[in-house]
């Protein structure tokens, strides 16, 4: 039998069980209890300290709208989520940060389920927690990003049902791997990566190749392809919507050639660093010595598929770069498909299940957890009193309160700024938003109300020649946790008429 058909935890040589005292509490439970902790108090902190939301968030307002099967650049799985949430709860942070939450704390859960399939229940806990270590997982994740989000959940997933696949395969678990890769192909287009990286590894280690060459994965091709069949007709109708925006990240404006290339190769070998740091450097000075004397226990086909999987995946983004004419990457587009780099590194050295300083480890990662929280939820009060506002601090609701003391209680708000939009949805959740700058957005029939930055109403009010003699009405109110001496945000609108044509543009 091989070495990772075996359970580790249930039989009685594990030394992870061999060390537990009579007593104890599982690891299991100290990593969900203190993950149920968190989230419930990023929830919390974020519905008490923020009136408005992030650029991303104010897109989801923004798409939530209507249900269609392509939302632009991004898959739509993420917005027919978020448009659940919000028939449930009303269009509100709590629906925003609800389902983001749940979605981490099922990044956390799936990648503790697949873990606990190779290494012993200490590391297994650690394989989890330490993802908050990663600064693109505990604060990005929390702080804005959404498709990012639940295209990690997916991958982790995705991997849980593989680890468990090569324990025991079942018709069963293909079927449900259908259903997380097409979960994440919906979740964001960068998925077949970490799906291509991930099967090919598989393929090229013995002992796990039998995974994808059972017949049964054909139950798994089945399913991912009906449910993806419609959002990909939606992409052959609309393919320059769903590349431009992400053929226009990776170029950044550079011609191909040598120093595209070279650009390329730089940027692409920053970002490993940037992406699992501080993990490495908390690794680093807790286990740096001695690394060599903790391999006992360790998986050789695991350990190879790994290694095999971390080469294919750098060949894959060097070919981005060299046949795609990427120039540039960010760090968080590793988040799919490196969040697992603790459970790599537990895979290669198991024999850490005995150090004496591995509880620093968790030490460190609640550390992070607390810290992030702590600064999460003073961020907007920081912005608005050292007099930098951010997105948060957008004074969404005396914007709203401002506008209905006018006696006017719009159907139809017209915003050219994607950001105020979105958050005005906030504060009008009966009306229709339109976000002018997107071509897709059709104005409904009836008077509208125009409303953006006093600075950027004329150019508002001249998109379309019935709005050019609208005269605006100034709003000037303090931004959230504003201090007594700092500036107003100044906004403006006007009532209009629908264009007869229906369309905000010009």
């Amino acid at each position: 039998m091989k070495p990772f058909l075996s359970t580790p935890g249930t039989g009685p040589q594990d030394p992870g069980t061999a060390a537990r005292r009579p007593g104890a509490i599982p690891p299991a439970i100290w990593l969900f209890g203190g993950l149920l902790l968190y989230f419930a108090l990023q929830l919390v902190m974020r519905v008490l300290t923020a009136q408005a939301v992030e650029l991303d968030e104010a897109e989801q307002l923004l798409w939530t709208q209507d249900l269609r099967m392509g939302y632009g650049p991004q898959p739509p799985l993420y917005t027919w989520l978020q448009w659940a949430f919000f028939q449930a709860f009303g269009a509100s942070i709590f629906a925003l940060a609800l389902l983001k939450n749940l979605l981490l704390l099922g990044t956390y859960s799936f990648t503790w389920l697949a873990a606990r399939r190779l290494v012993a229940p200490p590391l297994a806990a650690l394989s989890s927690a330490s993802m908050l270590l990663l600064m693109q997982i505990v604060w990005e994740s929390q702080r804005d990003l959404t498709h990012s989000v639940l295209v990690t959940t997916a991958a982790a997933a995705t991997l849980a049902l593989l680890v468990e696949l090569l324990r025991r395969p079942r018709a069963g678990l293909y079927l449900l791997l259908g259903v997380a890769v097409a979960c994440g192909l919906l979740a964001k287009y960068s998925f077949a990566l970490f799906i291509a990286a991930f099967g090919a590894a598989l393929l090229l280690t013995p002992g796990t190749r039998r995974v994808l060459l059972d017949r049964r994965l054909v139950l798994t091709t089945a399913v991912a392809a009906v449910l993806v069949a419609p959002h990909a007709l939606w992409v052959v109708h609309h393919l320059g919507d769903a590349v431009s925006s992400t053929a226009g990240k990776l170029s950044a404006d550079h011609v191909r050639g040598a120093g595209q290339i070279a650009h390329g190769l730089i940027s692409l070998a920053g970002i490993g660093p940037s992406f699992l740091s501080p993990l490495w450097v908390v690794l680093a000075l807790l286990f740096g010595r001695g690394l060599s004397s903790h391999r006992d226990g360790r998986d050789p086909v695991m350990a190879g598929l790994f290694v095999r999987y971390l080469a294919l995946l750098a060949a894959l983004l060097v070919a981005t770069v060299v046949l795609g004419g990427a120039a540039h990457f960010n760090d968080r587009w590793l988040q799919p498909v490196l969040f697992f780099a603790p459970l790599m590194f537990f895979v290669g050295w198991p024999g850490l299940v005995r150090h004496p300083r591995l509880p620093g480890l968790a030490w460190a990662a609640a550390a992070m957890a607390l810290l992030t929280l702590t600064l999460l939820a003073l961020r907007p009060w920081y912005d608005g009193q050292r007099g930098h506002p951010g997105d948060q601090n957008l004074p969404i609701e005396s914007l709203a309160q401002a506008v209905r003391a006018a006696g006017i209680e719009p159907t139809i708000v017209v915003c050219d700024n994607k950001h105020l939009a979105g958050s005005l949805r906030l504060g009008f959740p009966a009306a229709r938003i339109v976000h002018s700058a997107d071509a897709s957005s059709a104005l409904p029939a009836g008077p509208a109300l125009l409303l953006t930055y006093a600075p950027r109403f004329d150019a508002l009010r001249g998109q379309h020649a019935e709005w050019a003699a609208a005269l605006p009405t100034t709003i000037e109110v303090p931004y959230s946790y504003a201090p007594a001496s700092a500036p107003r945000m100044s906004f403006a609108y006007a009532r209009v008429g629908a264009p007869p044509a229906g369309s905000v543009n010009p």
